[in-house]
C-alpha cells in the first residue's frame, strides 16, 4: 500500500535515526494489520529503518485507518485524522481548527499529567533529578515543572515511557 497522497506531516520521520525509528517500527510490526513486514524495502534494508521511511509512514497511516476502507482506498488515513481520533478516544479537548502541532502538544501534556499521576514518589524524584530539578516539591510543583520543561522544548516525552 502507498502513503496517503498529499499528507506530509510525517515527513519529519525521514530525519530520524534508526534508533529513533525503532520504537515506531516495533509497534507497527506487532499490529495485526501490519503491511510493513511484507514490504520489499523493509525486507531488503531492515534493520536500517532510515532506508524505508516512506513504507513506515504508509504503514502508520494504515494503522490509523479502518482495514476495509483502507483496502478500497489503497492507503490509510492522514496523520491529522489519526491524531484527532486519538484525542477523541482519550477524551482530550482540542480545537479542531488549531494547527496539528498545538493538538499534539495538548495530547502530550495530558499524557504527561496522566503519567505523572501514576508514578510513585521515588519515580517522580528520579525524573526531576534527571532533569536537574530535583529539589522541587514532587507532589505539587513537580508536575507543573515537568510541564513547563516540556513546553520549553527541553523534554523528550518518549524517554519517559
Amino acid at each position: 500500500m502507498e502513503r496517503v497522497p498529499g499528507d506530509y506531516e510525517l515527513d519529519f520521520l525521514s530525519e530520524c535515526t534508526k534508533e529513533q525509528l525503532d520504537p515506531l517500527v516495533s509497534i507497527l510490526l506487532k499490529a495485526a494489520t501490519n503491511y510493513l513486514d511484507i514490504n520489499p524495502d523493509y525486507k531488503r534494508y531492515r534493520p536500517d529503518h532510515t532506508k524505508y521511511v516512506s513504507a513506515i509512514i504508509a504503514d502508520f497511516q494504515l494503522f490509523g485507518g479502518n482495514s476495509v476502507a483502507n483496502t478500497f482506498r489503497g492507503h490509510g488515513v492522514r496523520y491529522r485524522e489519526i491524531l484527532e481520533d486519538v484525542c477523541d478516544n482519550q477524551k482530550v479537548p482540542y480545537d479542531k481548527s488549531a494547527p496539528t502541532e498545538i493538538i499534539e502538544k495538548v495530547l502530550l501534556e495530558k499524557s504527561l499529567r496522566s503519567m505523572w499521576s501514576k508514578m510513585s514518589e521515588e519515580q517522580r524524584e528520579q525524573i526531576l533529578k534527571e532533569l536537574g530539578a530535583g529539589s522541587l516539591n514532587v507532589t505539587g510543583t513537580g508536575a507543573s515543572a515537568l510541564l513547563a520543561i516540556f513546553r520549553m522544548g527541553g523534554l523528550s516525552p518518549i524517554k519517559l515511557w
